[in-house]
């Protein structure tokens, strides 16, 4: 027994059938993969515009189990997450759809569907080469603040999640990888934490210290102190996570 569910934005009712088409093909080589890890994403073209479709990896049976009675599927969240942002002015792809397959009632395939953002680089790009470092600093702060003040958590805030888009001569920033998100109430305790997953680079932590304290009345170099904190626990987080990996077989 297979069945699915779709769940189209009303801007895109449309983009249905072409959309079905495009799922129904989606292994071929007709598209382009811009992304091939856990998950894999590919560019399409329906109707002039650019559409990003991303596969979920089929989950393991206990994830289909959680993903079917207790929680919302990867796909779905992301789309709704994304429909957050847009409501509160939060630059992210605009979210077209998700879809859901499911067989003997448990999920199986799950995708969503976004705008193709143009973007120049990432953050890590930024990370990588410094290049504009002093305005791009300040902007991403700035951007950074104007979410936390939303009382929104990006848990994935990784520096491959943050896409760059240069313009006149000025930065854009728009957030990807949606589905692990929550709408709480961003203490300080929150918000260097959720700045503690961006770098290593001690320099580019101080910049953004600097220029998160000029919009808050808490010092510059407590900001820094409590990332930098952070940001060791993060890590070392990471390596024992990669250690048991290694240990099991599933690096």
């Amino acid at each position: 027994m297979n069945y699915s569910t779709i769940l189209i934005n009303e801007n895109f009712k449309n983009f249905k059938n072409s959309i079905n088409e495009c799922l129904e093909n989606f292994q071929s080589d007709q598209y382009k993969i811009i992304k091939n890890e856990r998950n894999t994403l590919k560019i399409v073209n329906i109707e002039g515009k650019k559409l990003v479709i991303k596969s979920f990896k089929i989950p393991n049976f206990i994830n289909k189990v959680i993903y079917t009675f207790f929680r919302k599927s990867k796909a779905r969240r992301s789309y709704e997450y994304a429909n957050k942002l847009v409501t509160h002015n939060i630059n992210t792809p605009k979210p077209v759809a998700y879809y859901e397959t499911k067989k003997y009632f448990l999920l199986t395939k799950s995708y969503y569907i976004c705008e193709y953002i143009d973007y120049d680089f990432t953050f890590k790009d930024f990370i990588k080469n410094k290049f504009e470092f002093k305005l791009i600093t300040k902007l991403f702060a700035e951007f950074t603040y104007s979410i936390h003040e939303k009382n929104i958590n990006f848990l994935d805030n990784t520096p491959g999640n943050t896409l760059i888009v240069k313009q006149n001569n000025s930065f854009d920033f728009y957030l990807v990888d949606l589905n692990r998100m929550k709408f709480e109430r961003m203490t300080f305790k929150r918000r260097m934490k959720n700045l503690s997953k961006l770098t290593t680079d001690l320099e580019l932590i101080k910049a953004i210290s600097t220029e998160y304290s000029k919009k808050t009345n808490i010092n510059e170099n407590i900001i820094y102190d409590e990332i930098v904190s952070y940001t060791e626990k993060f890590q070392n987080f990471l390596k024992r996570k990669k250690e048991i990996k290694n240990k099991l077989g599933i690096g």
